[in-house]
């Protein structure tokens, strides 16, 4: 489907012509009908009410109606508890991954050549099959959550030390 247009695109930029205004205006017209053509082809499945009974716009409401369901019958299963289960599962693996990363690069050299580059590889090829898997959004929320975690950590960490100081002190 998006073939045609990256041929067109393709197309116009290796010729050029010189068009009038009414001419450009046609041109322009007959694209945007393209287009238009294009965005209703998802709900070309649906029937058409062709009752003569129903009023011309009363069928455009059971159209539009119909097309709306259809788009939740779509996407119904992302609202499914096994589906749920699943993506909290690829969040805590992912945060955990992630935020194991993000504590590697933090490191001075001394510290990392402590750590085995064995597992830094199998914790990265995890974390690249899991950015296969998950959409960009998700992505993004999960590296947010991570980074938000670690903030969190470090000063949970800092205050401990700050009372433990203050504790000696006295």
């Amino acid at each position: 489907f998006h073939v045609p247009k990256i041929l067109a695109h393709f197309f116009f930029n290796q010729f050029s012509f010189v068009l009038e205004q009414n001419q450009y205006q046609d041109f322009i017209d007959l694209f945007c009908s393209f287009y238009v053509k294009s965005k209703q082809k998802t709900y070309n499945s649906i029937k058409k009410y062709t009752s003569s009974t129903i009023s011309p716009g009363l069928k455009r409401w059971y159209w539009a109606i119909d097309c709306v369901l259809s788009d939740v019958k779509k996407n119904r299963a992302k609202w499914d508890v096994k589906t749920w289960i699943q993506t909290k599962r690829w969040r805590d693996l992912y945060v955990e991954k992630y935020k194991d990363k993000l504590k590697y690069e933090q490191m001075d050299k001394k510290q990392r050549q402590k750590i085995q580059q064995s597992t830094i590889t199998t914790n990265n090829s995890e974390l690249d099959q899991l950015e296969r898997v998950l959409t960009f959004s998700q992505i993004i929320t999960f590296r947010t959550m991570a980074e938000k975690l670690l903030v969190k950590i470090k000063a949970f960490k800092s205050s401990k030390q700050n009372t433990l100081s203050q504790s000696k002190g006295l």
